[in-house]
């Protein structure tokens, strides 16, 4: 009767991959062995950190968007968005330098050094992890429309994105859309006014 097997090993085969592969083995053959038993949790392990590092999707755009489709490899991906994240901050030291040039009017004396409004900071990098954590970085606002974030995200890190950016009312709109949003982080944002932070009130998940 296969009900008193004592030793049980498929390789390769697609049942290896269910989440309750161990709970079957040990109710169908209550005599198998522990060595047979090892095999299934070393891959019901192996599925669970595949599960994991697929819970980590990432948004990256230098200019153009950047296509994370070569990336076969985890090292590969980290390594391009290490890659964007530092094109991101030299962008940002620009951005700083155009703003302080404006505020201290050299802008006025000057009209060809195109101080204007737009941000230099084109580049942008977003990512979300265990489908909890948000990360922008830079040109990548757009990341709050993806509705399948509102009900999942608790915690937001917002990084070289001007405040008046991330306030600015259709962005707003967004973020009040985060049902669960707990934590906002936020850095590097040329934030000039408690009065524009009183802005992020609206978003009542907040603590």
């Amino acid at each position: 009767m296969l009900c008193k097997l004592t030793e049980l090993t498929f390789e390769n085969n697609p049942v290896e991959k269910e989440a309750n592969i161990l709970n079957v083995l040990k109710d169908k053959f209550p005599y198998l062995n522990n060595a047979s038993l090892s095999r299934f949790v070393t891959a019901a392990n192996a599925v669970a950190e595949k599960k994991e590092t697929n819970q980590k999707v990432s948004i990256m755009k230098n200019g153009a968007d950047i296509s994370m489709k070569n990336c076969n490899t985890l090292a590969k991906k980290k390594a391009l968005e290490n890659t964007v994240i530092k094109i991101i901050q030299k962008e940002w030291e620009k951005e700083m330098e155009r703003l302080d040039t404006k505020k201290n009017g050299q802008f006025a004396k000057n009209p060809a050094s195109k101080a204007g409004d737009k941000s230099l900071v084109q580049s942008g990098h977003a990512e979300i992890e265990s489908n909890k954590i948000l990360y922008i970085y830079g040109n990548a606002l757009e990341v709050l429309q993806r509705e399948e974030f509102y009900d999942v995200v608790e915690e937001m890190h917002i990084t070289h994105v001007r405040f008046d950016l991330i306030v600015y009312h259709l962005n707003l709109e967004k973020l009040r859309k985060f049902t669960k949003l707990k934590k906002l982080v936020l850095s590097h944002n040329y934030l000039q006014s408690f009065i524009l932070l009183s802005k992020i009130e609206c978003i009542h998940s907040l603590d």
